[in-house]
């Protein structure tokens, strides 16, 4: 974004803006929407949404809500002209890494998309359903003499017993500098596998800047042809795990279906600028032991309230003691992408199974 590069505890790079401390709220949320696109709600819904998550160790702070949709006008500030010319080049980098190893994704894709699918088959039930032909149903024959109403047959339909729907939320700060190809990759297989089956899917990314956590949305349930959308990701700023896993299932509860999953793909490397303020007033950097301890909060409370929550580790092997203390046995590694469909696919059908 142009900001002054910072490495945090353990060399972790992220980036501390020349905005910190320079300007006001409004002037906050208006260079994000530039930089990352328009707001999804108005400001009174907006207030509320804040009212309801940035409370306790995120008070204080700001959520923007955004489908990447930029705002009209000429731009004048440098730092966005940047921001959007860089975020330009990664998702031209991003298709191309996908297209030169596209034999390996696809079969990926085709692996993951059986694996699923056999499991949903599993969890289905028969219903009968009236049709104009299939099995005579005597007691309907009736209905075709006096009401002229043809469908007195039945034949079978398999129906799923579960409403099921899943999230993908792709951690897109600066730490994930170094992967993003790889990261939009991931996304796109289980996206494109997930559709396959006839899954709703939403996939959208977090990433914080100076005060605000924004959350990208590239495809919502019920968007199938707009998969390869998520090679829009690029990644910048700092990443408040706790407070974008709030949002997220803030966005889950207004969801019709009755199962959820949400699969993350993370490095599991809390951190942002914004310090934890607790209960008894004292501060404490939003990195290391406090940032795992209220992401893995967030996880557990979302698991607390039914939702299934899986991790997709994208981070280095420091990291990995992190990861298991955020979201336990739900998460996998991934070391190469010819493992991506039985590693991510043995878990989620696992979460199925346990719905």
């Amino acid at each position: 974004t142009g900001d002054v590069k910072k490495t945090g505890k353990a060399g972790k790079p992220g980036t501390i803006g020349r905005l910190t401390g320079e300007k006001s709220p409004e002037q906050l949320r208006e260079y994000v929407s530039e930089c990352f696109g328009v707001s999804m709600y108005g400001k009174g819904d907006v207030d509320a949404i804040e009212d309801r998550l940035c409370r306790d160790k995120h008070a204080g702070c700001m959520l923007h809500f955004t489908r990447g949709e930029m705002p009209e006008g000429k731009i004048r500030d440098g730092e966005v002209l940047l921001q959007r010319q860089v975020s330009k080049r990664q998702g031209k980098a991003n298709r191309k890494y996908y297209l030169d190893g596209i034999t390996a994704h696809r079969l990926a894709i085709i692996r993951l998309t059986e694996k699923v699918r056999n499991c949903i088959l599993v969890h289905l039930d028969d219903s009968m359903i009236k049709t104009r032909a299939g099995e005579l149903d005597a007691r309907s024959v009736w209905r075709a003499a006096y009401l002229g109403d043809g469908r007195i047959f039945q034949k079978h339909e398999r129906t799923t017993d579960t409403e099921l729907s899943v999230d993908l939320l792709l951690d897109a700060s600066a730490s994930q500098l170094q992967r993003q190809e790889s990261v939009s990759a991931q996304a796109y297989i289980l996206a494109e596998s997930l559709t396959r089956c006839g899954v709703p899917v939403r996939v959208f990314s977090f990433c914080t800047v100076d005060n605000c956590t924004v959350v990208r949305i590239y495809r919502d349930y019920g968007e199938e042809k707009k998969n390869e959308a998520v090679f829009d990701y690029a990644a910048a700023g700092f990443n408040r795990d706790g407070l974008a896993l709030r949002a997220a299932e803030y966005m889950l509860s207004r969801t019709p279906y009755e199962n959820r999953l949400l699969i993350t793909l993370s490095d599991c490397s809390p951190n942002d600028v914004k310090k934890i303020t607790a209960a008894s007033g004292r501060r404490s950097e939003y990195q290391g032991s406090a940032g795992v301890a209220d992401s893995a909060a967030e996880v557990e409370r979302l698991r607390r309230l039914g939702v299934r929550v899986m991790c997709v580790f994208t981070g280095e092997e420091a990291d990995l003691p992190n990861a298991r203390r955020i979201y336990g046995r739900e998460l996998v590694r991934i070391r190469h992408i010819s493992h991506f469909a039985d590693a991510v696919g043995n878990v989620i059908v696992s979460l199925i199974g346990s719905m």
